[in-house]
């Protein structure tokens, strides 16, 4: 396709919308930045009205020039104002836009949004012959360039168009500064993006634009990201063996690629999963900035990975190969928050960006080309999909709002349409998950649980169950059209079908009255269960089987058959859920326990791949501790913190199931040959346990709290408490002195930069029976405050530059003035004044710059240990 001509953008309308005059010109999509600032409010326009559209124009120059030379010329408002009236004359008896509902109500809500095709590269003439309601289904079409006799009449329009707009400069130019006059800033922003446009079509017409290959894959080992290392190690030296995560909590995180695996995201990988016998591929982002969003091909040949980042990359990989085929970039600035292939063919790609762009773009990802782009929403935006049925046709929904978009061709090109769902006196809520029906209607969640059906962007009806009941106790995760069914899943752990018909037909007298009505069944999943998302078997022999994603932290089999032979739910696999906060291996095995967020503690065998046991317990964990052999020589046992202040000794240990045992072919997942037990609770703190240690001879534990508390307890056939002290700031981390020091204390190193040495107290010296408060007399502590030196290195740094500045200059004068003795000495005198004014008032702007840069705050210690030399320690900051 050959690039857009000399031109510069102009608004135009048809007689049917309408124009705020007030409102900026949008900038062309292939402007490469991204005008998060210019986002439309809700009170702008209703949908109906085209607030961006733009026809390309050569400004002031001959047919001749066109024909020999393409220019860049500066675009100015009046330009722009001259060019709105003489299209707008023109196109007064058709309409701009195709594909558009014809009526629609009009609400400071709802507005529209359009964008340019961001590799257009012909001009739509105004008055050729046009059919009002023409409609096109192939997009390619859109982007063939023009024959040479219609590229002819555009010149001579572009010329005439030129030619009186330098006539009616003048008047044009007051007008719309006056109706600019409020939006003078984002006028220049548009202008220099335009410039920014122009400039890159300054290439010939005749160049054609370079088509990869199908067979094309790049080198995906010379593109995935790495470690960081120093120079002494090798990139390699560290290789993923296993992974026993997966991020349950995120949106739409469960893919099928086959009857036999699953896909999802983990930490900074894509792990491909067999769910018959666990084995895991994995593949590393490109960018290792993590991964927002995994789309599916419908053929599930190709899956897209948008990931996290600094101007993040989509990858998109062939399957099974793995190999990667193409790299779609610069669609957002952060992070990508959802993507979508678009049905059947799946030639385009749909992808919406996180914060601060929300930048919504449709790809060619064959050919790596941006088709469409546009801003999606002011807010979060948490979902974009393609229409099953009505092909050109998206939905996108996120915080407070839904909104519908249209891929509709104008007469200045391909467009992508949009506008805002009415909730009229429904209450605003998020939307996080819809379903398109066959009739074109959307039917979408609320934070309550209840269902919207939406017709033309109004609220048709709100559906609820009967006694007032809501479809889901809390916010609906996922809707799923199949076979004629509507399912749901929420977070309460249920899975509902509904009636199709009942739904589609419902209605009620007056608006705002909830239609009521009872789900067809409905499976209540598991205790705790908290599902995300559902994927549908591709096993043909398994049609009523799914597979559920869990945010509870696992994977479930779900048979949806709902018949006399319907089978349980089946957990296949179990993770954490949120984030991990306690880690150690077993001195002895090859074993690692974790704890969480989640209120669980796990073991692995990390050799052999395989989960061991799992507990639950009614509090978050905050750390963990594997006992040593001098405590425990079987090196099974284990120490973890909670939240509520309360330490659990555990101990892992084989489980009494003869049943179990004597099976021989055992599932490789199967744990339940092991279990944790239960040993002891204490109960030292009255919040967080924050961290814990036992001494090199195995005699004394001691933990910290947030509560600013220091616990020990002696070591015997269970833990005894000694007694506990206080400090003044909460407790970060405990290290205990090592042999060569020769004495027996802690390294506490504590909020706000203080640092303890403690004394450990014996056992059985102190009497507990009314408190285990240990008196300030029997404790020796050292304290050490440490606070940030950066701002004074960097004041003397900045002195010290500033004097040889100074040095400089002065040598640099006295040069001067030993050359110029033709100048009176008033004059040196008066510019050596001005001078010192100007270098003291710069270093008075350099000190309040470092000031304002470094504040006078006190570092967070890390983590504090004990240096092999006696009296030394180490701190990390």
């Amino acid at each position: 396709s050959s690039p857009m001509a000399d031109s510069q953008p102009i608004n135009t309308t048809s007689a049917d919308d309408t124009t705020d005059s007030s409102q900026p010109n949008q900038p062309s999509p292939m402007t490469k930045q991204n005008n998060s600032d210019d986002a439309p409010t809700d009170s702008q326009n209703d949908y109906r009205t085209s607030d961006s559209h733009q026809l390309t124009d050569s400004t002031q120059q001959s047919s001749s020039q066109i024909d020999n030379q393409v220019a860049s010329h500066d675009v100015t408002p009046s330009n722009m104002a001259s060019h709105n009236q003489d299209v707008t004359e023109q196109s007064k008896d058709a309409p701009v836009t195709k594909d558009l509902p014809q009526t629609h109500p009009v609400d400071d809500h709802q507005q529209s949004d359009t964008t340019h095709l961001s590799q257009s590269n012909h001009q739509q003439n105004p008055s050729t012959n046009q059919t009002p309601n023409q409609t096109f289904s192939k997009y390619d079409a859109y982007l063939k360039d023009d024959s040479d006799e219609e590229q002819e009449k555009q010149k001579l329009i572009k010329k005439k168009s030129s030619e009186e707009n330098d006539d009616d400069d003048d008047d044009e130019s007051s007008s719309d500064d006056q109706g600019q006059n409020n939006t003078s800033n984002s006028n220049n922003n548009q202008i220099s993006n335009e410039k920014d446009t122009i400039q890159q079509d300054d290439t010939p017409e005749e160049q054609e634009e370079e088509i990869l290959p199908d067979d094309f894959y790049y080198d995906s080992n010379q593109l995935q990201s790495g470690p960081i290392a120093t120079q002494k190690y090798p990139n390699q030296l560290l290789a993923l063996h296993h992974s026993f995560g997966y991020e349950c909590t995120k949106a739409s995180n469960l893919y099928m690629m086959d009857p036999q695996h699953v896909l999802f995201s983990a930490g900074n990988f894509v792990q491909i999963l067999n769910i018959t016998n666990g084995q895991q591929q994995h593949i590393r982002t490109t960018g290792g900035g993590g991964i927002g969003a995994i789309a599916v091909h419908p053929d599930r040949e190709f899956f897209a990975i948008a990931e996290r980042g600094h101007t993040p990359d989509i990858n998109i990989y062939h399957y099974p190969s793995l190999r990667l085929h193409r790299i779609l970039r610069c669609g957002t600035q952060n992070a990508y928050a959802h993507v979508d292939f678009s049905p059947g063919s799946g030639i385009h790609l749909a992808a919406v960006g996180c914060s601060p762009d929300y930048t919504l773009t449709i790809w060619d990802w064959k050919r790596e080309k941006i088709v469409l782009r546009t801003k999606a929403f002011s807010q979060d935006v948490f979902n974009v999909t393609f229409s099953p049925e009505n092909e050109g046709h998206l939905t996108t929904c996120g915080v407070g709002h839904i909104k519908f978009w249209t891929m509709a061709e104008t007469f200045t090109g391909l467009k992508l349409q949009g506008y805002l769902g009415k909730f009229g006196r429904t209450q605003i809520s998020d939307i996080i998950s819809f379903v398109e029906l066959p009739d074109g209607k959307v039917l979408s969640g609320t934070d309550w649980g209840n269902m919207l059906v939406w017709d033309n962007g109004l609220i048709k009806v709100q559906i609820g169950r009967k006694a007032k009941k809501s479809c889901h106790s809390g916010s609906i995760e996922g809707f799923f059209y199949d076979e004629g069914e509507l399912i749901t899943i929420g977070n309460d752990g249920y899975v509902r079908v509904w009636d199709f018909e009942t739904i589609d037909s419902a209605e009620v007298g007056e608006e705002g009255q909830i239609f009521e009505m009872e789900p067809m069944y409905e499976l209540k999943v598991g205790q705790d269960v908290k599902l995300k998302s559902m994927v549908k078997s591709v096993d043909t022999n398994l049609v009523s089987i799914w597979y559920g994603q869990d945010a509870g932290g696992g994977i479930w089999k779900l048979d949806l058959s709902f018949s006399h032979t319907t089978k349980p739910p089946e957990k296949l696999f179990s993770y954490h859920a949120g984030q991990i906060t306690g880690m150690q291996t077993s001195p002895k095995h090859h074993m690692v326990a974790t704890t969480a967020e989640d209120h669980t503690v796990k073991v692995y065998h990390y050799s052999d791949k395989l989960p061991l046991c799992s507990s639950k317990f009614n509090t978050g964990g905050t750390c963990l501790l594997w006992l040593p052999e001098n405590v425990d020589p079987l090196g099974v046992s284990i120490l973890a913190g909670f939240e509520d202040g309360v330490v659990r000794v555990l101990r892992i240990a084989k489980k009494i199931d003869e049943g179990a045992i004597q099976r021989r072919n055992r599932s490789t997942t199967d744990i339940s040959s092991t279990q944790i037990i239960l040993e002891q609770v204490l109960k030292p703190h009255n919040s967080s346990v924050t961290c814990m240690a036992i001494d090199n001879t195995g005699d004394t534990l001691v933990t910290g709290g947030a509560d600013s508390t220091i616990f020990f307890f002696a070591i015997r056939d269970t833990f005894q408490a000694i007694g506990f002290i206080t400090v003044s700031h909460p407790v970060i981390s405990i290290s205990w002195a090592p042999e060569s020091h020769k004495k027996k204390a802690i390294l506490v190193c504590c909020q706000d930069g203080i640092v303890l040495e403690v004394e450990a107290p014996k056992p059985n010296v102190y009497s507990t029976s009314k408190t285990y408060q240990l008196p300030d007399e029997a404790i020796k502590i050292k304290e050490f405050k440490f606070q940030t030196i950066k701002k004074k290195l960097r004041i003397a740094e900045a002195e010290a530059i500033r004097k040889a500045e100074e040095e400089a200059k002065r040598k640099a004068k006295e040069a001067a003035r030993r050359e110029s003795q033709e100048d009176s000495s008033d004059e040196n005198e008066r510019e050596e004044e001005e001078e010192q004014a100007i270098e003291e008032k710069e270093e008075v702007k350099e000190e309040e710059e470092i000031e304002e840069e470094l504040d006078d705050g006190i570092r967070t210690i890390i983590k504090g240990f004990y240096a092999d030399e006696v009296d030394h320690f180490w701190l990390s900051m």
